[in-house]
């Protein structure tokens, strides 16, 4: 019978099937500038990136409450677990959602 240090704990191994995001290019801190998608809402933004450029993970940031508010510039990623070099990135709008 598995005891609970025997199990294989869940999530893992999963980090690793994630690909690295793209990069639109850099600032001259070095910050990766990263391709974003807003979607609209009464209540304010939401900005979505596809694949973070360090875990390679979706992560969501939220924007101004402001609709003519752009809302890009330097965001802390949401990485579960922080790379040494991970020192945020700078969002770009490239697109909105419906």
């Amino acid at each position: 019978m598995p005891t609970r240090f025997s199990r294989k704990r869940l999530g893992r191994s999963r980090a690793r099937r994630y690909v690295q995001g793209p990069v639109l290019g850099y600032t001259e801190d070095g910050l990766p500038i990263v391709p974003v998608t807003i979607r609209r809402h009464a209540r304010g933004n939401l900005l979505r990136l596809a694949a973070c450029p360090f875990c390679g993970r979706q992560h969501e940031h939220g924007g101004s409450q402001n609709r003519s508010d752009s809302t890009e510039g330097h965001r802390v990623s949401h990485c579960v677990v922080r790379a040494a070099e991970d020192r945020g990135y700078v969002l770009c709008i490239v697109g909105e959602e419906k």
